[in-house]
């Protein structure tokens, strides 16, 4: 710049990142992964506050192309999920194990996990 005084400037950039999976086909559905839940809510009870409660998510690939999950996201730090697998064949199972840490909170509180898979096929 031609400013003397300060001639460095700083410039700040954000953005919001989000992954493109291409919309489908009705024969790709047909031949694609197909994630099942048996159960998809877990009710921890009455959890003293401080203590960590944990639980596993079972699911089934139910499609006829393999499974490959890209990502499991928590929509608050105090959620940790772990999937046991991230790539199942047609027929085949596993789990999520998921940990709620109860610390600094208090009263009924809810938590979500985002399941999302690859957008290669």
């Amino acid at each position: 710049t031609t400013d003397e005084k300060m001639p460095d400037k700083r410039v700040t950039v954000l953005a919001d990142i989000h992954q493109y999976i291409p919309p489908m086909t009705d024969e790709e559905k047909a031949k694609a992964a197909k994630i099942f839940f048996p159960e998809n809510k877990h009710d921890f009870g009455d959890v003293k506050q401080g203590d960590a409660v944990t639980t596993n998510f079972s699911f089934t690939n139910k499609g006829k192309s393999e499974l490959d999950i890209y990502k499991v996201k928590t929509s608050c730090g105090c959620t940790v999920s772990e999937p046991e697998k991230t790539k199942l064949k047609p027929g085949e199972s596993s789990s999520i194990k998921v940990t709620f840490n109860s610390a600094g909170h208090n009263g009924r509180d809810e938590k979500e996990i985002t399941v999302t898979r690859s957008s290669i096929q």
